[in-house]
């Protein structure tokens, strides 16, 4: 969050990031994961009684939509995860909190949208409407705020499937990865799509993610190139792109069965020992087997292995193969 100071005398602007805010006191920092869910409810339950119809876009094309009108993709999501969001929003300018209407005021869209045309919510079209593959966070900002659109990019088109088939498709049951995370079956689905009501808060998708050091590589010619590293030193997991779909959902689970839960306090400073609780059950969960999608990430054993990889400059082969994977997966999926 952020306290801003203006130097009358310079005209200077300075940002001090703190733990809280008083414009976001009552609007965010306040509310707990219930209270956040069911005031994002009431403003999706509002908008779907006056929505219009949606735009026809084909696959490839972009365009802004009712955020209400989207159909979710994913029954869990991180408050936390979405409260660092709207700080890094209003930091950036996307978003100015104004105490005296009591309202935000968005700067995209033509004032309708805190998310910009370049950043749109990614999602597949089926035989019932646009369902979010990517961006449930940025959904549940923007519903939060009150914004009127949401920039959308159709990245695949199964329109012309059943909606059972459509379910089974973007479940996974058909052989295929996931690409939704929904507790219900397609044919339950197919009969009454996901509503937010259904929607959970899972605060350890946040703990999961800072664990995680990323790590984003390109195509430089023939070369793979290591654009950005970012992440604690004590690092659990290495997450390579946007990563193994849905794999903060398992590390999730595992960090629970093991006793272990995100407190808000924390911040983004997780205890050390925490840390080392969790490396342990993770560790074990990959030894067990328990979760077959943990074969797809590299688990640092110690701090010290995770810092040599945040700092070496030529990475071992057998992580340029896992990255030289990751890339290929994330070409396909934009390609589409």
């Amino acid at each position: 969050m952020f306290y801003r100071f203006r130097l009358v005398n310079g005209l200077i602007l300075f940002f001090l990031f703190l733990s809280s805010v008083p414009a976001f006191a009552p609007h965010f920092s306040d509310l707990t994961p219930s209270e956040f869910l069911t005031e994002v409810l009431t403003r999706w339950q509002h908008q779907n009684q006056q929505v219009s119809v949606p735009p026809m876009l084909e696959q490839g094309e972009t365009g802004n939509i009712s955020p209400a009108q989207l159909i979710l993709g994913q029954d869990e999501i991180s408050v936390d995860n979405v409260m660092v969001k709207l700080g890094k929003r209003e930091h950036d300018g996307d978003l100015i909190w104004r105490p005296s209407q009591n309202r935000w005021q968005m700067m995209h869209q033509n004032g309708t949208s805190p998310l910009s045309h370049t950043e749109p919510i990614l999602v597949m079209k089926g035989p019932m409407g646009y369902v979010v593959k990517d961006g449930h966070h940025d959904l549940f900002l923007s519903l939060f705020v009150g914004a009127e659109s949401v920039p959308i990019k159709v990245v695949e088109d199964f329109s012309h499937l059943s909606k059972e088939e459509f379910w089974a498709k973007v479940k996974g049951e058909t052989g295929e990865l996931p690409r939704v995370f929904l507790k219900r079956s397609a044919a339950s689905l197919a009969q009454r799509p996901p509503s937010l009501a259904e929607v959970t808060d899972n605060p350890n998708r946040y703990l999961a993610s800072l664990m995680a050091l990323r790590m984003k590589a390109a195509w430089q010619g023939q070369e793979l190139e290591v654009l950005k590293r970012k992440g604690p030193k004590a690092a659990v997991w290495l997450k390579l792109g946007n990563g193994v779909p849905f794999i903060e959902f398992y590390l999730a689970r595992i960090l629970a069965d093991a006793g272990i839960h995100y407190d808000r306090k924390w911040g983004d400073r997780v205890p050390p020992e925490v840390i080392e609780k969790a490396r342990t059950a993770i560790l074990a969960a990959v030894k067990a087997g328990t979760y077959p999608q943990l074969k797809d990430i590299l688990i640092f054993a110690s701090p010290e292995e995770a810092e040599t990889i945040r700092r070496e400059q030529v990475l071992p082969l057998s992580l340029k193969k896992m990255m030289e994977a990751q890339c290929k997966r994330e070409q396909a999926q934009i390609g589409n």
